[in-house]
């Protein structure tokens, strides 16, 4: 079986995935943490990252018209039908500004009426600061929002990989204006404006490269209509349970940590968890490494093969998952310490507790990416939204009984639940086997790298 083109288009997804999600998202916000740390103080940095995960929310719609019209976009381009992406492309564009409008007027109507400052425990004094800082991480995540789009765009071309680059690049320009910013003043609005302005210039050059590399999906607004705003948005809105389940394991556990345990215990119990997701960043190279060329695979029907990258996928990322949590055991007590500047104590229980949760979840979520490469997500969206109510609600009961380490335990709940349905609903999408299915992923794991199968 010839997978020569999808195999270096996958190689390539790798090889961009690897500098986005690894060296930069992950490598950046290892940097960020000493640095914060340093220049503002436990406390403040824990205030700033509750900030921060307050705007993140807003992300949530938005994400999933995206996911959604990039696959359907990837089929049309992959299936010879350009004019069908360019109508998915112009139904986007209407729908996100819509979207994004919309949450910035209640975004802009919350910060003025729900007292965060009183609840971060900062002064009266910088209360017009906190709110002012709330509204421009917003407007930031909403900014950003668009770059999604042309992201899409960019996927349907078979260039997934440039998204990830500027992804990259936006993680370093961030963290170099932080240093900046810090080196003259602490306050939160003045950061909140300098990281807005880097992502309104990034959004702008992901702009340019999507319309010169297919300019025939372009925006045209004689190609919206109302029964296409109404499919997408009727998928983004299952698609959009991936990720307020993630801010609901993320963010929502983060807002518990701050209720029941503090603003000091939000600095200890962000600096594990990106510790530990620098492994999911890692399997998550993998998955969005194979997703878009899934999509185009969907879109010629050649169902061999996407059942073939489908078990090489899967394969990969359980074996990356296993060695990567056992040597973060083994060495992250010490990686902690460094990370923060000494200012935290490492934790190897806490550390511990995050790492349960690691192969579960390679398991199944790299399973998932059948379902989400066609958008016949919505079994595996509403089981996942669930699963993640059932790990925050868990993990309130953990925080209150295990301190920290329950609070990290609780994301096992969610993966547990996701394994079963997952697994055999992508198998039997695939017209796959599940008799000897193990055997034959680990001869296809070189399928990756654009090698046929023995």
């Amino acid at each position: 079986m010839d997978f020569t083109g999808s195999g270096s288009r996958v190689f390539a997804n790798l090889l961009s995935q690897v500098w986005g999600r690894l060296f930069s998202n992950i490598g950046a916000r290892l940097l960020r943490v000493p640095l914060l740390l340093g220049m503002l103080g436990p406390d403040e940095y824990g205030r700033w990252l509750v900030l921060s995960s307050l705007s993140a929310w807003l992300a949530i719609p938005n994400t999933g018209a995206a996911g959604v019209a990039a696959g359907s976009m990837a089929m049309s381009t992959g299936g010879g039908e350009p004019l069908a992406a360019r109508r998915t492309y112009s139904d986007l564009v209407v729908l996100k500004t819509v979207l994004c409008v919309v949450l910035a007027v209640g975004a802009w109507a919350a910060s003025s009426v729900v007292p965060f400052q009183g609840w971060l425990g900062v002064s009266p004094e910088r209360g017009t600061e906190t709110v002012a800082a709330l509204r421009m991480l917003s407007l930031g995540v909403l900014v950003a929002a668009f770059s999604e789009a042309f992201g899409a765009r960019l996927k349907a071309a078979g260039r997934s990989h440039v998204p990830a680059l500027w992804q990259g690049a936006l993680q370093w320009s961030e963290l170099l204006v932080l240093f900046a910013v810090l080196r003259h003043t602490q306050r939160f609005d003045h950061m909140a404006a300098a990281l807005l302005a880097v992502t309104a210039c990034f959004t702008i050059a992901m702009y340019a490269s999507s319309r010169r590399v297919l300019p025939v999906v372009r925006f045209d607004r004689t190609c919206v209509t109302v029964g296409g705003l109404r499919r997408l948005l009727t998928k983004s809105l299952y698609y959009q349970a991936f990720p307020l389940g993630n801010a609901l394991l993320l963010q929502g556990q983060v807002l518990v940590v701050q209720w029941l345990l503090g603003p000091a215990a939000v600095a200890v119990y962000s600096t594990a968890r990106t510790l530990v997701r620098v492994i999911s960043q890692g399997l998550e190279t993998v998955n969005h490494s194979v997703w878009p060329e899934m999509s185009l695979m969907f879109g010629s029907r050649d169902m061999r093969r996407i059942a073939v990258l489908h078990r090489a996928s899967v394969m990969l990322s359980l074996g990356l998952s296993v060695l990567s949590a056992s040597l973060l055991l083994l060495f992250g007590p010490g990686l902690f310490e460094a990370v923060s500047g000494g200012m935290l104590g490492a934790d190897r229980i806490l550390l511990s507790c995050f790492l349960a949760s690691v192969p579960l979840n390679a398991l199944w979520y790299t399973s998932s990416m059948v379902q989400l490469a066609c958008n016949r997500h919505e079994g595996v969206a509403a089981r996942y939204l669930f699963s993640t109510m059932a790990s925050l609600a868990a993990g309130i009961v953990m925080t209150r009984s295990m301190g920290l380490p329950g609070a990290a335990l609780a994301a096992c709940v969610s993966d547990l639940v996701m394994i079963p349905y997952v697994l055999r609903r992508s198998i039997v999408m695939t017209g796959d086997v599940p008799v000897g299915i193990w055997s034959r992923a680990w001869k296809d794991v070189t399928n990756l790298t654009g090698r046929p199968t023995p």
